[in-house]
Parts: C-alpha cells; sequence; structure tokens
C-alpha cells in the first residue's frame, strides 16, 4: 500500500494551515467545478485566471502578503496567478500544454476526491437511500448481466451496499447528535417542541421514504434469495471466484 504523503506530496495540506484557507477552498472549488464541467481536456489557464480574477474582484479581500514572499497583492490579476501557481506547488493542481501550446489545468486523482469530500461535508447532501436499495436489486434481477457475474453483478452490489451503510452510519450519528443537543438541560415540554421541529424540518425524508412508502422490505427477500442462489449454483459460483 503506498503511503499517503508519496502520493500527494508533503506540502499538500499547507494550504489548509494557511492564514488564507478559506481563500484557498474558495479557488480549489472555483477550479474544480472549471474543470469537472469541460469538454475538452483540462481548463484553459487563461480562463481560470479571469474566474479567479473576477472571485478576487468581487469579494473585495484587500491586500494579501505571503509570509514567503516580499511583494504585497494588490491587484486581483496577480492575486488569482499567484493563487493558481501556489497550489500547482503544492500539487493540488498540474500544468499541461495541449497541441494548440495552450496551458491546460488539470486536477490529479486525489485533489479530486479530496475536494469531492470537502464539498461533501460542507454540502451535508444525503444519500437517497431507495435508488442505493434499487440498484441492488436491479443488478440482482438482470439476467443478462450474469454471464460475467463477479464485474457485472457481485462487485457493484457490494460497493452500493458499502456505500448504503456508511451513509445508514453517517445518519444514525447525526441523529444521536441531534438528539443528544436537545435533551441537554431541557425540560419534557421543550424536548417535545424540539422533537416536532426536528420531525417536520431536520429530519431525514430520505430514511422517511424507506421505512414508509417505499419500505426495504420489498427488495429485502428478493435479494437475499438471488444472493443464495449465487452461493448455491456450482457453475456460477466458480465463475465468480
Amino acid at each position: 500500500m503506498a503511503e499517503l504523503f508519496d502520493i500527494v506530496g508533503e506540502d499538500f495540506f499547507k494550504p489548509f494551515t494557511s492564514l488564507f484557507k478559506n481563500i484557498y477552498v474558495d479557488c480549489l472549488n472555483i477550479i474544480y467545478d472549471s474543470y469537472r464541467t469541460e469538454l475538452s481536456y483540462g481548463a484553459d489557464r487563461d480562463v481560470l485566471v479571469a474566474k479567479l480574477t473576477y472571485y478576487f474582484d468581487s469579494m473585495g479581500t484587500g491586500d494579501i502578503q505571503f509570509e514567503d514572499e516580499m511583494e504585497s497583492l494588490k491587484d486581483s490579476k496577480a492575486k488569482a496567478s499567484t493563487f493558481l501557481r501556489k497550489l500547482k506547488d503544492y500539487g493540488w493542481i498540474e500544468y499541461d500544454i495541449g497541441n494548440d501550446q495552450k496551458i491546460r489545468v488539470i486536477m490529479p486523482n486525489h485533489s479530486v476526491s479530496v475536494i469531492q469530500t470537502i464539498n461533501s461535508i460542507t454540502n451535508q447532501e444525503e444519500m437517497e437511500y431507495q435508488s442505493e436499495i434499487s440498484a441492488i436489486y436491479s443488478l440482482l434481477t438482470n439476467e443478462e448481466l450474469l454471464s460475467r457475474p463477479y464485474p457485472q453483478v457481485l462487485k457493484p452490489v457490494y460497493d452500493h451496499t458499502l456505500s448504503l451503510f456508511s451513509e445508514l452510519k453517517k445518519l444514525n450519528t447525526s441523529i444521536r447528535k441531534y438528539i443528544e443537543e436537545i435533551t441537554s438541560d431541557k425540560t419534557a415540554e421543550e424536548i417535545l417542541e424540539n422533537f416536532f421541529t426536528y420531525h417536520e424540518e431536520i429530519g431525514s425524508k430520505a430514511y422517511h421514504r424507506i421505512k414508509t412508502n417505499d419500505n426495504v422490505s420489498r427488495f429485502r427477500n428478493i435479494i437475499l434469495r438471488r444472493l443464495q442462489d449465487m452461493l448455491e449454483d456450482n457453475e456460477r459460483f466458480n465463475l465468480i471466484v
């Protein structure tokens, strides 16, 4: 197993300990959004500089002075170019020169993974649990996929199941945390009031659906039976192995 810093480099996490950590995160999101939506390989550096310049203009960040640099940055375009250069030095982005001799900014896989994780934390988007369960059910009941049962069925079923378990554990943790907050040093009346607020405004609607109208029990028996069939069918089991 490769060591983390052999992959990302020693300075990769420096932006998060910088005085300008919030600006770095904003810049990374601008770069990620541009890179993600580009049809071509990478995002044009000049276009990114223009987007970052607009960001600094609109944010009104004032003069920026890095500890390791003598010059104070006043101009928005200079700030954009400098932050882009530093992110390249830290290993967050790479430059690639295309056949048209234009510089394109690309994001290594590890940078994309970290940005996606940051966004999932800050946006607090909740999984549609029903979609994961439906995907597992569809994979196991699609006869056309069984010619290659491991890569086309069992592996994606396993991945969807892990993802579902992980999200349900996160949901359980958030519910426990919220219950602790609404019951700590509260009267019975206050607890009930907070509970109904949680149920109506904060509670997991997606989780509520799989417990009621989209109940998981509709899929459970067939999922278990199909998996059991794979275990008991020697020919198919050998294919999986």
